[in-house]
C-alpha cells in the first residue's frame, strides 16, 4: 500500500495538468486521423532545425530514423507520440525473419508469447495477459491490420502478410480502437498499392524440408485505381516425435511423428481514388491452416482425483501406474508424447472483406468509415495428456462470423493546426460457436455412488456396497452472441510550441448472450447421462433418475437435477475508458510525457464442462487504471536514441484460466477472477549508430507483479493456497531483447552483412500455485549472414534460429491426470532468397 501511495503522489501533477483536456472531452477518444493534406502537417508543426520524418532509417544510415506511425489514427513522427510503443518497418521484420505476432516478442521487451493447452495464442504485455480457452475470449493485447479488428486471438493468424510496419502500443488503448483492451495493442499496417510497378518474392529452405514461397505484385490498373497482391505459404514437416514406444497402445505402422506445417496466406488490396477528396480503399484476405498442434512432455503425476477409480483400458492392464512410471524427456525439445496413430492436425481457415473510404468535406475536416466482415471456422484436435495413453483429448469444433463498423469524422482548427479534433462511433457483432468433445479415461472419469443410493441404471458393484459409473465422452457447448456500441472521441492541443496536451474517452455498451451446457452425445442412455443421473438419485434421495433434456444437456441445477434444455446467461456491462497525457519537447530532440489511462476488457464466459448451472456464470470485465512517463530522445546528432519509462498498473478483476476443487470431479480448470493487483516497473530502448553500417539495438522491460487481496486457489498442482502476495503468472521479471547487424560493400555492386539477435527471459510462474514447476529463465540466440546487392534487388541469406538449441518450456497444463509442458522450438536454420523489382 505504501508504494502505491508513492506513486500516487507522483503522478497528482499529471492528473492536475490533465484535469482541463479531460473535462472538455468527457466524451472523446484519442484516435485521431489527419485532416486533408500531408501526412506529416498534421502532427505540431517541427522546428526548422528539425531533421525530416524517414519511414524507416536504413541499415546503413548514419543517423537514427524516426519511424512515421498512426497509433493516433493520424500520421506522427514516433518520437512525438507520449506513450511507449514499440515499431518496425517491415523490412526489418523480414530481416529478423519474424513472420508472425508470435515473434514480435524478439523485438518487443515486456510482450510475451505462449500458446495455449488447445492451440490459441495468448499474449502477455507488460504482466497484462489473459491464458483462457473459450473461443469468444477476447484477449486483454488486441490485434488490428489496417484499423481494422481481429477481436479474438483466434483469427490473427495472417495478420503479418506483408506489412509496411507493425505498431505494438503499450498499455490499455480502449480510447485509440474500437476493441477494449487492458494490456496494449499490436497495430498491423499492410504495405500499400503503388503508382509504379513493384514486385517481389521470397523462397526460404530450412531444417525439417522448410518450404516458405511469398511474394507481392503492386501497381496501377488505371488513372485512378491502382492494386496490391501478397501471399506468403508455409510448408514443413514434422519435427516432433514420440519418445516412449509401448507395443501394447503402439498400433502397427501408426504414425509417431508430429509437427507439419501447413500454412497459407493472401491478401488483395485495391485503392481508387476517383478525385482528390475521395479515396477508397477495398482489403479482401483469407488464410488456411492445416498444420499439427503442437505436442507437450510429460512432466509428472498429477491425478484429478487422488485415490480416484482406475479405468481398466485395454492393451494397459493399469492406466495409473503406466503413468506414474512414465519417463521424463528433459532437455530434448522434439520429443513428445502424444496418441499414436490418432491425427493431430487442424483445420482452420478465415477470410474477411474490408472497406475503408474517406471524403474531405473540406481542406479541414475529413469524414472515415471502415466496415468489415470476418469468417472463420477452426478444428482442434488435441492430446492434452502429454503420454501415448489414452488419457485425455480435446476435438474444438468453432465458428466466427463478425461485423464491425466505424464512422468518424476528425478535423483541425486555429493556425498551424494547434487544434485536433475526433469524434466518433463503433458497433461491432460477434457469434461465437464453440463445441469442445472432451474424451477422457481419468481419475474422475469414475464416480463412486453411496450403497444407499437407490438407482436403476447399471453399475459396477464395490466391496463397500457402493457404485462406481463410468464415462468417457461427453461435450462442451457454449454459443454466443455478442453486440457492442461506442461512441468516442479526443482532442490534442499545442498549448505552446513545446508543450502539447490530450485528452481521450470513450463510452462502451456490451450485450452478450450465451447459451450452453454439458452435453451427453449418446443421449439419455450415455454413460455420462446415467452417471449423473446415479449421482443426482444420491444427492436429492429420489426414487426416479431425472432424464435429460431434449438437446442432450445433463447439467445439474441447484436442485441437483438437470436444468431442462440450453441454460441461458446474459452479460450486460458498459463502462466509460479514458487517457489523458502532457508532453513537454525541451529541446528538438528531447520529449517528456506523462499520462493517465484508464482501460477495461470485457467479461467473459469459459466453454468449461459444467456439471452444475453454476458454472457457466461469466466473470465480470477487469480494468487497468496506468499511470506512466517517459522519456523519448535523440543524441550525437541522431546517432543514438534512447526512450525510458516508469509504469504503475491498478489491475482490478483479473481474468485467467486457474482451477477450483469439485467435490465430485476432483481439480477442474475454470476462469475466475482476481480481486486486486499491482504491477511496477520500467523499459529502456536504446537505438545506435555509431559508425557507417552498424546498427545496434537493445531494450529491457522490468516487470513486478502482485496479488493484493485475498484469493484462495488450488492452482496447478491441486492444493489451495492464498496467493495474496504472488507474482502474475506468465510475467518474467526480466526481459531483454538485442539486435546488431553490420553491413559493408564487398564490391561496387554487392555488400555483405551479418547480424545476431537475442532474448531472455528471467524465471516466471505459469499459474498461480505452481509448487516447483516453474518456468527457467532462458536466452535464445539468432544468427544471419549474405549478401546483398547494393540497389537492394536480391539479398542471399543463411540463418539460424536458437542456434544453441536452447531447451526451454513455455507454459505447464494441467489436464487430465498428468502435468505436462510445452516447449520452445529447437535449432533450425536454412538459406533465404529474396528478389525485389521496383
Amino acid at each position: 500500500m505504501s508504494n502505491r501511495r508513492e506513486y500516487m503522489k507522483g503522478f497528482k501533477i499529471i492528473l492536475a495538468m490533465s484535469a482541463s483536456a479531460l473535462s472538455t472531452s468527457a466524451a472523446l477518444a484519442q484516435a485521431v486521423v489527419p485532416a486533408p493534406g500531408d501526412a506529416d502537417a498534421q502532427s505540431s508543426a517541427p522546428a526548422p532545425s528539425e531533421p525530416p520524418v524517414a519511414a524507416a532509417a536504413a541499415p546503413s544510415d548514419s543517423a537514427v530514423g524516426d519511424i512515421v506511425v498512426t497509433a493516433n489514427k493520424r500520421s506522427e513522427r514516433l518520437s512525438r507520440v507520449p506513450i511507449s510503443i514499440t515499431a518496425a518497418s517491415g523490412e526489418q521484420l523480414s530481416n529478423l525473419g519474424i513472420t508472425s505476432p508470435q515473434g514480435l516478442e524478439k523485438i518487443t521487451p515486456g510482450l510475451t508469447f505462449t500458446q495455449s493447452n488447445y492451440g490459441a495464442s495468448v499474449y502477455t504485455l507488460r504482466g497484462v495477459g489473459g491464458f483462457v480457452e473459450a473461443l469468444a475470449f477476447a484477449p486483454t493485447v488486441s490485434v488490428y491490420v489496417d484499423q481494422v479488428p481481429l477481436p479474438f486471438s483466434r483469427l490473427t493468424e495472417g495478420a503479418s502478410l506483408d506489412p509496411e510496419r507493425v505498431e505494438v502500443l503499450k498499455g490499455p488503448q480502449g480510447t485509440l480502437f474500437g476493441q477494449n483492451s487492458t494490456g496494449g495493442a499490436i497495430n498491423y499496417i499492410a504495405a500499400k498499392p503503388t503508382d509504379t510497378l513493384k514486385a517481389g518474392a521470397d523462397l526460404t529452405y530450412g531444417r525439417f524440408d522448410e518450404v516458405d514461397v511469398g511474394g507481392y505484385v503492386s501497381g496501377p490498373l488505371t488513372d485512378t485505381l491502382k492494386a496490391r497482391l501478397a501471399f506468403r505459404s508455409e510448408h514443413r514437416s514434422a519435427w516432433q516425435y514420440n519418445y516412449v514406444d509401448d507395443p501394447a497402445v503402439t498400433p502397427f505402422g501408426s504414425s509417431n511423428k508430429n509437427g507439419v506445417r501447413d500454412f497459407s496466406v493472401a491478401r488483395l488490396l485495391v485503392d481508387w481514388n476517383p478525385t482528390s477528396d475521395l479515396s477508397v480503399e477495398l482489403n479482401v484476405n483469407g488464410w488456411f491452416d492445416k498444420s499439427d498442434m503442437q505436442q507437450k512432455q510429460y512432466a509428472t503425476y498429477l491425478p484429478l482425483v487422488p485415490g480416484g477409480a482406475d479405468r481398466v483400458i485395454p492393451g494397459v492392464p493399469s492406466l495409473q501406474a503406466a503413468l506414474q512410471n512414465y519417463p521424463l524427456a528433459t532437455g530434448n525439445s522434439r520429443a513428445a508424447g502424444f496418441d499414436p496413430g490418432l491425427s493431430n492436425r487442424r483445420d482452420d481457415s478465415f477470410y474477411q472483406a474490408a472497406l475503408k473510404v474517406e471524403y474531405n468535406l473540406s481542406s479541414r475536416v475529413q469524414l472515415t468509415s471502415i466496415s468489415s466482415y470476418s469468417h472463420s471456422k477452426t478444428f482442434g484436435p488435441t492430446d492434452l495428456d502429454g503420454t501415448i495413453y489414452p488419457v485425455s483429448r480435446n476435438n474444438i469444433v468453432g465458428s466466427f462470423d463478425v461485423y464491425s463498423q466505424e464512422l468518424r469524422l476528425a478535423g483541425s482548427l486555429f493556425p498551424d493546426d494547434r487544434l485536433k479534433w475526433l469524434v466518433g462511433g463503433n458497433y461491432e457483432y460477434d457469434k461465437v460457436n464453440d463445441t469442445a468433445n472432451l474424451y477422457i479415461n481419468t481419475t474422475n472419469s469414475g464416480i463412486p455412488i453411496p450403497a444407499g443410493a437407490t438407482t436403476q441404471v447399471g453399475g459396477v458393484p464395490q466391496p463397500d456396497g457402493s457404485q462406481v459409473f463410468y464415462f468417457n465422452s461427453f461435450q462442451n457447448l457454449a454459443n454466443q452472441k455478442i453486440k457492442t456500441a461506442a461512441v468516442f472521441g479526443g482532442l490534442t492541443f499545442a498549448l505552446t510550441d513545446r508543450i502539447t496536451l490530450e485528452g481521450s474517452a470513450r463510452y462502451t455498451d456490451r450485450r452478450d448472450k450465451y447459451e450452453g451446457c454439458l452435453i451427453e452425445p449418446f443421449g439419455p442412455t450415455g454413460a455420462f447421462a446415467r452417471t449423473l443421473s446415479a449421482l443426482s438419485q444420491a444427492l436429492t434421495g429420489a426414487a426416479t433418475p431425472p432424464v435429460a433434456g431434449p438437446q442432450g444437456c445433463i447439467t445439474l441445477n441447484s436442485s441437483n437435477t438437470f436444468f431442462p434444455g440450453l441454460i441461458h446467461q446474459d452479460l450486460n456491462e458498459h463502462n466509460f475508458s479514458y487517457r489523458g497525457s502532457v508532453s513537454w519537447r525541451p529541446t528538438d530532440a528531447v520529449m517528456l510525457y506523462a499520462n493517465v489511462t484508464k482501460g477495461f476488457k470485457a467479461g467473459a464466459f469459459e466453454n468449461l464442462s459444467a456439471v452444475s448451472v453454476s458454472q457457466t456464470l461469466p466473470v465480470k470485465q477487469e480494468s487497468v487504471l496506468a499511470y506512466e512517463t517517459g522519456l523519448k530522445s535523440f543524441w550525437f546528432n541522431r546517432a543514438l536514441q534512447i526512450d525510458v519509462a516508469g509504469f504503475y498498473y491498478d489491475y482490478r478483476a483479473k481474468q485467467i484460466a486457474d482451477y477450483v476443487t469439485n467435490f465430485v470431479f476432483g481439480t477442474l480448470p475454470s476462469l475466475v477472477s482476481i480481486p486486486k493487483s499491482r504491477i511496477t516497473g520500467f523499459e529502456t530502448s536504446i537505438t545506435a549508430r555509431p559508425v557507417q553500417g552498424l546498427s545496434l539495438n537493445t531494450g529491457v522491460t522490468y516487470v513486478n507483479s502482485k496479488v493484493l487481496s485475498h484469493y484462495l486457489t488450488p492452482g496447478l498442482i491441486g492444493v489451495a493456497q492464498d496467493i495474496k502476495g504472488d507474482a502474475l503468472p506468465l510475467t518474467p521479471k526480466w526481459q531483454i531483447s538485442a539486435n546488431g547487424d553490420y553491413e559493408a560493400p564487398v564490391s561496387d555492386s554487392l555488400k555483405a552483412f551479418v547480424g545476431a539477435s537475442a532474448v531472455y527471459h528471467s524465471r516466471a510462474t505459469p499459474a498461480f500455485v505452481s509448487g516447483s514447476f516453474n518456468l527457467p529463465s532462458y536466452v535464445v540466440l539468432d544468427l544471419r549472414a549474405g549478401v546483398e546487392t547494393q540497389d537492394g534487388r536480391y539479398r542471399l541469406e543463411v540463418w539460424g534460429k536458437n542456434v544453441t538449441n536452447k531447451y526451454y518450456l513455455t507454459t505447464f497444463v494441467h489436464t487430465g491426470d498428468t502435468l505436462s509442458t510445452l516447449t520452445g522450438m529447437p535449432a533450425t536454420y536454412g538459406l533465404t532468397f529474396k528478389f525485389r523489382l521496383d
